[in-house]
């Protein structure tokens, strides 16, 4: 204990020495209070604790005699890879020293240059290896530190003990891997590249809004091709249905208008009729109407239908033509009653 006493005391001195640049006055003060601090707690063997306040010295007010105790720190904490390299910039601060300064100096140089020597022997290596189909974006850190590209595929010093490397790709979940390394080891990480996050489910696109300002336009059925003679007979068929129904409405609604005769005759004595009478008389005009019209679209569409289904036998003209019927319409006028077909024939 009085040999580890007498080497830190030495440190004191030697951290006070040397000043590589001048720094403001507080900076100074702040330095010098975290190296009393540090050098305290590795008398009492807590490196872990001391190292960071000796770094911070060093960093506020860089000092070869600040970085020759933070190497010195950093190799009894175990961090030997951190030790050579501030032994390392020791000897290169030592180098450019003024001989006067070298002289007060050598014997701590000398022990740098061997410490040096010996841990450089103990330094373990990790060599992290990206995947070649690694896609553009993607990051490597080391203990949360991001590493360059120069700095994968090769073998790098590392301090001994456990590591964190995160890989991070992009549309994918970070991996986190932990490695440990011991003294003198070399060691190969070889990273995955992690699965990518399935998408999340697309949300379903707004219902269409019809635009209630324009009428939609009547679609056309679709008819396969056919001959002409084929959609006239086809016309023909359609118009005979219809007269058809024509036939049974005039039928039926005839037989009706009959039947309130019975009724008017009943409940009228010449131009006088009673209520019941009035209602029959007024319900058979109507029924005789509607038997009107049914023989006449019955009749119109019958005639209709037979000459079409007669043309529509003649012949027939092959090809792909588009035929059918869309529509059947007819009208009933004071004198008069009409049938059309809307189609293509």
């Amino acid at each position: 204990m009085t040999n580890a006493r007498s080497i830190l005391g030495g440190m004191v001195c030697l951290g006070l020495l040397a000043s590589a640049r001048e720094a403001p006055a507080q900076d100074v003060a702040a330095a010098e209070a975290l190296f009393r601090k540090g050098v305290a707690e590795m008398e009492a063997q807590q490196f872990a604790v001391a190292c960071p306040h000796i770094a911070e010295s060093q960093r506020l007010d860089p000092r070869p005699g600040t970085l020759y105790t933070l190497a010195y720190c950093e190799m009894n904490a175990g961090r030997i890879a951190t030790a050579v390299a501030h032994y390392e910039d020791y000897l290169r601060a030592y180098d450019r020293m003024t001989p006067e300064q070298q002289k007060k100096q050598a014997d701590r140089a000398q022990k740098a240059s061997a410490q040096k020597e010996t841990l450089s022997k103990e330094v373990p290596e990790l060599l992290i290896v990206l995947p070649p189909a690694a896609p553009a974006g993607t990051r490597v850190l080391r203990d949360g530190t991001p590493m360059g590209a120069a700095m994968l595929g090769i073998s790098l010093p590392i301090d001994p003990g456990e590591h964190v490397v995160v890989l991070e790709v992009p549309g994918a979940k970070a991996v986190e891997t932990k490695v440990s390394v011991a003294r003198g080891e070399k060691k190969t990480l070889e990273l995955v590249l992690p699965a990518p996050e399935p998408a999340a489910n697309p949300k379903p696109p707004p219902p269409l809004v019809p635009n209630v300002a324009e009428k939609p336009k009547e679609p056309e059925t679709p008819v396969a091709p056919a001959s002409r003679g084929s959609g006239l007979r086809t016309g023909g068929f359609v118009a005979l249905g219809i007269g058809v129904a024509g036939l049974v409405t005039y039928g039926v609604t005839g037989g009706l208008a009959v039947a309130k005769k019975a009724d008017v005759d009943a409940n009228c004595k010449g131009t006088q009729c009673n209520q019941a009478g009035m209602d029959a008389v007024e319900q058979g005009r109507t029924l005789s109407t509607v038997a009107t019209v049914g023989l006449g679209v019955g009749v119109v569409g019958v005639a209709a239908g037979i000459v079409m289904v007669v043309m529509g036998g003649g012949g027939e003209t092959k090809g792909p033509v588009k035929t059918g019927v869309r529509a059947a319409t007819f009208d009933v006028g004071p004198s008069a009653v009409s049938l059309g077909l809307k189609g293509t024939f």
